[in-house]
């Protein structure tokens, strides 16, 4: 039995039949290929599985690549197995990440591997839901970074690799120079490279006085990390997303016709991030009483009123369609309880 007859894609099977000598920028044009009808479906990922396994005529940089995309793709991937490019934009995208993943060099991140960050980029542009701050408490980042991409995924891939190969990235007026401390830090080890590089980038650029630089939780990694409503809304508007609308009461919760206005906001096809206390999101601590906002994320349904409560479904922790309430009923009165202030802005 030959080493390819489980290769099932004749695209694949044409590439290493013969075991042909390929260059890294042969491999990641396979995969581009293989990408022409915008999607990854288990039967390819299988096969790479076994390039990546077998193959003795590739570079060990491009066998890593095979292995990474495998991997990741089966994390983001829906319940189906297939990953999908839904929109023209992705698609460009797509193509933009894979341009990327062609080119060598050194990088103003020295310890983000390019490969790692292209890949991650390319499941984050399918499917910008998974992007996960782990413990590095950047939650109003990653509410602007989700919305970037799901609004504009080319302008969000092409801000990442700009500051990947140049060190400094815009997006409209709004421009972004991590510090050394920034760019020479390492990551969580779950998060994701490219997720560090684009979160921390942006928290660290607006910072006056404290690097984001730590891969450890701490007081002060939660004092540089950390962002508030004037921060998201100063983005929006630079980025140049139009007629931003804000609220952000601090210390005291919102009330019932702010449901309304951010109903009517998000029927209007704004982008939203809501200032809320994490005891939204958790089963046990939903009715509690609290007292000030410590988790920003975003809005990724209307806000239904029911006889039980209000349900409703946000972007946190890598998950896009987080469902509130994870418990019982979640009464209104204990929803804005725990709702604090809004940014809302047209996508441009």
């Amino acid at each position: 039995m030959g080493k390819w007859d489980g290769v099932k894609s004749p695209k694949i099977l044409a590439a290493v039949r013969g075991d042909k000598q390929l260059s890294h920028s042969d491999v990641v044009d396979l995969v581009h290929a293989v990408l022409d009808d915008a999607r990854l479906t288990s039967d390819e990922l299988s096969d790479f599985w076994i390039v990546a396994k077998n193959s003795d005529g590739i570079p060990a940089r491009s066998i890593a690549l095979l292995w990474y995309l495998v991997k990741q793709t089966q994390k983001a991937a829906a319940a189906d197995g297939i990953f999908n490019l839904t929109t023209a934009g992705e698609r460009v995208a797509a193509d933009r990440i894979c341009d990327f993943l062609k080119r060598t060099g050194s990088s103003f991140f020295p310890n983000l591997d390019r490969d790692k960050v292209g890949i991650d980029l390319l499941m984050r542009v399918g499917n910008p839901g998974i992007m996960y701050q782990d413990h590095a408490g950047l939650c109003g980042a990653f509410a602007f970074m989700y919305s970037l991409a799901s609004d504009t995924p080319l302008t969000y891939v092409d801000f990442a690799i700009d500051l990947y190969e140049k060190g400094a990235a815009s997006i409209g007026n709004l421009d972004v120079s991590p510090s050394r401390s920034c760019r020479n830090a390492s990551p969580p080890s779950s998060m994701s490279p490219a997720d560090w590089l684009t979160a921390a980038s942006l928290r660290d650029s607006t910072n006056w006085w404290f690097d984001v630089d730590h891969d450890e939780k701490s007081f002060w990694n939660d004092l540089a990390a950390g962002a508030t409503v004037g921060d998201i809304e100063d983005w929006f508007e630079q980025s140049g997303y139009i007629d931003v609308k804000s609220k952000d009461n601090t210390l005291f919760s919102l009330g019932s016709s702010d449901i309304d206005d951010l109903n009517r906001y998000y029927n209007e096809g704004r982008r939203i991030v809501l200032s809320i206390n994490s005891a939204m999101l958790s089963a046990a601590k939903q009715s509690e009483n609290t007292y000030r906002h410590n988790h920003l994320v975003g809005l990724t349904s209307a806000i239904a009123r029911t006889p039980q409560g209000v349900q409703l479904t946000l972007f946190t922790w890598g998950q896009g369609k987080y469902m509130i309430p994870q418990g019982g009923p979640l009464s209104e009165t204990d929803f804005l309880d725990k709702l604090y202030g809004y940014v809302a802005g047209r996508p441009y």
